[in-house]
């Protein structure tokens, strides 16, 4: 994809900011468009009833998409599939991160600052929680599946009880540019629009004689509109351009400069990428030309079982019998002429059984790529904890290093962005989540199940050593208090739950002079 001829654009008269954007846009359109055949292939076979990519700007609501679909394998397993990593990653009504202190916080603010952002978190969520998040993250999931999936959070001034709203962008609907360090710096979000819904969306519009003259004239006529969101490399801090043009007239309709991080209102995720390519590559792109079999294969077997039951049929040409008015059906009258053999049954020449043990293995194979039931349906008593782990570890090792991706692309930036929107709107205050002071810590199931790994090293390894040793060798060699604040944090525990190491002091120090008061020698700590 690289090389692409440079198409002029005509930009005289145009804002230089609109020339700008609208000379990118024409260009990383044309690395889009060589996506678009086969995205539109794994819609219509696993995502029938999203908008498609041909005949955008027509009126094609209510419109049957499923007729050519013959079996429903990599329709429900995208489903499943979207469900199951959401859940995993981040899952509906709960807290799937943390923030913590970063690497440069001095030891004796530590714990004072994990208070702090403790609380902070709970914030951030409550409002995720009250947003439209859950709804919009499954819908952009789906597009994950076949490659990058892609929603906005932008602050809702409508609501201030819900400060924060999520867009799931689909990918008809965007254009990503790559920047000059093999990341995404550009995001083009073209989509349809009225004409009298311009002056509602964009108050703040700069429209021409000739735009509010077609305002006037024809609301309902239909525009293309582009929201151009570009890095802007000259400064050195993190900034980005924004600026909103009618594609057709030029016409700007907002602009502005965002700054610092989690400024960007998009967030882009990508299941996997090949080197030089800006767009994902998905599990049901991998999945497609089976998928396809199985759809073809599927409807040669509804043919032959149309012919198993209604059958082939072969009648003599004696100028008795009208094979165009012949019904087959229960009951049916057929006449023959005398003498003849009138209809006679016609056996194919081969048998279709063999298909159903071809299609179950490559509906096998579908359902894999697309990581459904990776260690068996559950059944039986509802599974307990344990197997809730094993089945998420499960699937962490098989999803590998897309799951890495989803985390960096999608977790991260989303929880800098809500914070950089809270902070705005003056509802917490904290420093820069920036890795060094703050940074953000995965709480999700599948993170989970590393840290359920970990923990249980550490408890066998205190087994081990009181097994082995004795409870008091053991309590010499471990540090049963660091053991205890270990494991709280790698399973999620709030911290003010957990006693901070001062006030653990002082309770120990407590119990060994009642201890003394007592006349009992003091018990020994676990300090090491």
């Amino acid at each position: 994809m690289t090389g692409l001829p440079i198409q002029a654009q005509d930009t005289s008269g145009l804002l230089p900011e609109v020339a700008a954007a609208k000379t990118r846009y024409a260009y990383e359109k044309q690395r889009w468009d060589q996506w678009v055949a086969v995205w539109q292939e794994c819609y219509d076979y696993a995502l029938p009833n999203k908008t498609p990519f041909y005949g955008q700007g027509t009126v094609n609501g209510g419109q049957r998409r499923n007729q050519d679909i013959y079996d429903l394998t990599a329709a429900i397993g995208t489903q499943e599939f979207a469900s199951r990593l959401l859940a995993g990653t981040m899952p509906s009504f709960a807290r799937w991160a943390d923030l913590k202190p970063g690497t440069q916080v001095n030891e004796n603010q530590r714990a004072e600052l994990e208070t702090r952002l403790d609380e902070v978190t709970e914030e951030v969520f409550s409002v995720i929680r009250r947003s439209n998040f859950d709804t919009v993250a499954h819908e952009s999931f789906l597009d994950l599946a076949v490659g990058t999936g892609a929603w906005m959070v932008e602050p809702d001034r409508r609501n201030w009880a819900t400060p924060v709203t999520f867009t799931a962008v689909p990918l008809t609907d965007y254009v990503l540019g790559m920047g000059p360090f093999n990341a995404v710096d550009a995001y083009f979000r073209h989509r349809r629009m009225r004409w009298q819904q311009i002056e509602v969306a964009f108050p703040n519009a700069n429209l021409s004689a000739d735009a509010r003259q077609r305002i006037q004239a024809q609301p309902n006529g239909e525009v293309t509109v582009i929201q151009a969101t570009v890095r802007d490399w000259s400064k050195i801090d993190e900034t980005w351009t924004y600026c909103a043009f009618v594609e057709s007239t030029g016409d700007k309709l907002d602009g502005g400069v965002y700054r610092g991080r989690g400024a960007n209102p998009w967030i882009v995720f990508r299941w996997s990428r090949s080197a030089g390519e800006v767009y994902g590559r998905g599990p049901l792109m991998m999945a497609l030309p089976t998928i396809k079999t199985v759809n073809y294969l599927t409807r040669l077997t509804l043919e032959n079982a149309e012919m198993a039951i209604s059958g082939m049929w072969q009648v003599d040409d004696a100028g008795v019998v009208n094979p165009d008015n012949i019904v087959i059906e229960p009951g049916a009258l057929i006449p023959r002429a005398p003498g003849t053999t009138g209809m006679e049954p016609l056996t194919p020449g081969s048998r279709f059984d063999v298909s159903n043990l071809i299609l179950e293995n490559l509906k096998f194979e579908i359902k894999r790529a697309l990581y459904d039931e990776t260690l068996g349906a559950p059944s039986g008593t509802p599974m307990s904890a344990t197997e809730v782990t094993e089945r998420m570890a499960d699937l962490a090792r098989r999803i590998g290093s897309p799951y890495a991706r989803i985390i960096n692309e999608a977790v991260y930036p989303t929880i800098k962005r809500v914070v950089r929107l809270l902070k705005d709107a003056g509802r917490i205050e904290l420093p820069q989540v920036d890795g060094r002071e703050v940074t953000v810590n995965t709480t999700s199931p599948l993170s989970k199940a590393q840290n359920y790994e970990d923990v249980r090293n550490v408890q066998m390894w205190v087994s081990d050593l009181v097994g082995t040793y004795g409870p008091e060798m053991a309590a010499m060699v471990s540090r049963p208090e660091e053991i205890a604040r270990y494991n709280a944090e790698k399973l999620g525990v709030p911290q003010k739950l957990v006693r901070s190491p001062e006030e653990a002091a002082q309770i120990l120090a407590q119990a060994a002079q009642t201890a003394q008061q007592a006349g009992a020698p003091p018990r020994m700590s676990g300090g090491g």
